[in-house]
């Protein structure tokens, strides 16, 4: 569970923001216009799949409550999302990590990279 908490952590504390800054202050608050102002919001910092994280983790989170019977069911609603292809990662070539282990061993200190 506490892996779970800090997995999802940035999302709580960027939505809690957002939500501080435009004025919604219950869940119910926030339907489908907030949920697409948020995601134009942050689509302007994050990265594809942060941003589909994101959005994926409030719409989960919106769909929990209602069905706990936390939120009426009229605050559920649709929103297809397009999942992010390819990736952003940046993979090192051969001899970029040969440079990098060869730098470790003759800096020391650096030894146990």
């Amino acid at each position: 569970c506490t892996d779970t908490l800090k997995r999802y952590r940035a999302v709580r504390d960027h939505h809690v923001a957002f939500c501080a800054r435009t004025g919604i202050e219950t869940w119910e608050a926030f339907g489908k216009p907030q949920y697409e102002a948020y995601g134009n919001h942050r689509g302007k910092r994050a990265a594809d799949r942060t941003l589909y994280t994101e959005l994926t983790t409030l719409k989960g989170a919106i769909n929990v409550l209602i069905d706990a019977g936390r939120l009426p069911a009229s605050c559920r609603f649709r929103s297809k999302l397009a999942k992010p292809q390819g990736t952003d990662r940046y993979c090192f070539r051969p001899e970029e990590v040969r440079a990098m282990l060869a730098y470790c061993a003759a800096t020391p200190g650096l030894e146990w990279l």
